[in-house]
């Protein structure tokens, strides 16, 4: 009995790596995408921004805002957010959900101490929460 039990564990263990190997065709900003609260998204997406990780950020953005910024420019735009990436810190003051849709309220505040309070809407697309109009 022991040794089917261990052999089922070794089995077992082999079928849950392979279907894990999938994830690592995935990059690193991908993988740490998945499944992260609308209040991760948007401190994720921020703190991408504001280090010129312009397509990091991006990849936190609903496919519809994405479509709307074809010819508007994204750098330009995520650059007039963070000041030219001059977020100092960012406080997530609080969240609402519902069903596929959330609302996130943030402090943020900038190296030369002014704050701003903002507000950001997320949707939740191929079960990730992603930031879009609102």
């Amino acid at each position: 009995m022991t040794k089917r039990i261990s052999f089922l564990n070794v089995v077992l263990f082999f079928v849950i790596l392979s279907c894990g190997c999938g994830l690592t065709n995935k990059s690193p900003s991908d993988i740490a995408l998945m499944k992260k609260s609308p209040s991760e998204v948007v401190r994720a997406c921020y703190m991408a921004a504001n280090k010129g990780e312009y397509s990091d950020a991006q990849k936190y953005f609903s496919s519809e805002l994405l479509n709307s910024l074809k010819g508007v420019g994204t750098k330009n735009m995520l650059d007039k957010v963070t000041r030219n990436g001059t977020i100092d810190t960012l406080e997530i003051l609080s969240e609402q959900v519902r069903g596929e849709g959330a609302i996130v309220y943030l402090k943020i505040r900038f190296k030369d101490g002014n704050t701003v309070n903002a507000k950001d809407s997320l949707v939740k697309e191929n079960g990730d929460w992603k930031v879009t109009f609102g």
